[in-house]
């Protein structure tokens, strides 16, 4: 990174990106002392949708794709028993890690990271959101 001349260290310095859009997303600033704050925040809505999660994995996402330049996937087990969750099509209910009935969990999660459910019998009542 270049130096600043005095004048530029003197005051805030704001670093961004911008979206297609042109808007700014991921603001850093530092300040006169030089302390650094970001703020990465949900700030382009979300989606959200019931999933039927049966004893075959099926990936946690609303519709076709995880949506695009997701930050935040939330599942809420809104069934009557036990799902699991892991990284890949290969989750099983001994492989996976449990959300019990109306347990809701969250993860920071891009839209190349997949995450899978499975139901440990039926089929399952899941609620999921994704947002950017």
């Amino acid at each position: 990174m270049a130096d600043l001349i005095d004048i530029q260290a003197a005051g805030t310095t704001k670093l961004v990106g911008s979206d297609s859009n042109g808007v700014e997303q991921t603001p850093v600033t530092s300040t006169l002392n030089g302390a650094l704050s970001t703020t990465d925040i949900s700030n382009n809505g979300g989606v959200n949708s019931a999933i039927s999660v049966t004893t075959s994995a099926i990936e946690a996402k609303i519709g076709g794709s995880a949506l695009a330049n997701r930050k935040n996937l939330t599942i809420h087990n809104n069934g009557t028993g036990t799902i699991y969750w892991g990284y890949s099509s290969g989750v099983t209910t001994v492989n996976g890690t449990p959300i019990f009935k109306d347990q809701f969990v969250s993860w920071d999660v891009g839209a190349s990271t997949q995450v899978f459910l499975i139901a440990i019998s039926g089929t399952q009542n899941v609620r999921v959101t994704e947002n950017a």
